[in-house]
């Protein structure tokens, strides 16, 4: 029999958590965290946990996740990516370039409740397309919709966490009334739009063209804490593969029994 394909773990490698692996027969791969070795399946399965709760919090009880959105409207925050334009000399003409589109956008009515929603739906629409039918079925089956009723569920779930982030205000902004328009103006949050509509570009291209065209992209900041967690979704698809992805989406199938 030959066994030159089976793994003996009589070695190992070991990477951070930013290098690619593969295994190779004989061979255990191991991730540096922090100055201590894991294996790497056991990281592999407390990320997948992570992610799975952490998409369950959001699509089955969002005004809950709303922990997820601590910062969101932060003036240290917001100050950070000021102070972060600052010293970017490289991309100033870049950057005046999305400023401008992003004055355009506002001028003509991008900042609304109704636009945050349009970027949610658009988000989670594509995430859902990757999911195998069977596993959609029993995610929707969970959150009191369908297969045939994708959309519909899908523009449930994107208009309770748009309501929910228009509902929320601060010392500095509301929603509602159109304030949002003029304080995307403002300096700091400015550039946070910016930085993370290329951030989001960045992870995932797919999601970045799909919000491009109207703009959304430059919403993804008020809605990245809640969909960071479909974005890093697809990136494991991307990079790790649709297998990957599938075992993902039972976690989370597993994680939604419990709710």
């Amino acid at each position: 029999m030959d066994d030159s394909n089976m793994l003996t773990y009589d070695k190992k490698r070991t990477l951070s958590t930013q290098e690619s692996y593969g295994i190779s027969p004989g061979e255990e791969i191991w991730l540096n965290q922090s100055g201590f070795e894991v294996p790497y399946t056991l990281y592999h399965t407390d990320k997948y946990m992570e992610l799975a709760h952490q998409i369950v919090e959001v699509i089955v009880s969002p005004d809950t996740a709303i922990g997820f959105m601590h910062g969101i409207i932060s003036v240290p925050v917001d100050l950070v990516y000021l102070t972060r334009a600052v010293f970017d000399t490289e991309n100033n003409f870049k950057r005046q370039g999305e400023t401008f589109r992003l004055l355009n956008a506002i001028k003509n009515g991008l900042a609304n409740e109704n636009n945050i929603n349009k970027a949610i739906n658009k988000i989670l629409d594509c995430f859902y397309t990757y999911i195998p039918e069977k596993t959609r079925g029993k995610i929707y089956s969970r959150i009191g919709g369908s297969v045939a009723g994708r959309a519909i569920t899908n523009s449930v779930i994107s208009g309770r966490i748009a309501t929910t982030i228009a509902g929320r205000s601060s010392l500095y902004i509301k929603f509602k009334g159109g304030i949002i328009g003029n304080i995307l103006l403002l300096g700091g949050m400015t550039e946070r739009a910016i930085y993370s509509s290329w951030g989001l570009n960045a992870d995932c291209p797919e999601i970045y063209n799909l919000l491009y065209p109207d703009n959304l992209d430059l919403l993804y900041f008020l809605v990245e804490p809640l969909m960071e967690p479909f974005i890093e979704s697809m990136k494991i698809r991307e990079n790790e593969g649709q297998t990957a992805f599938n075992e993902l989406m039972e976690i989370v199938v597993d994680e939604i029994k419990k709710e």
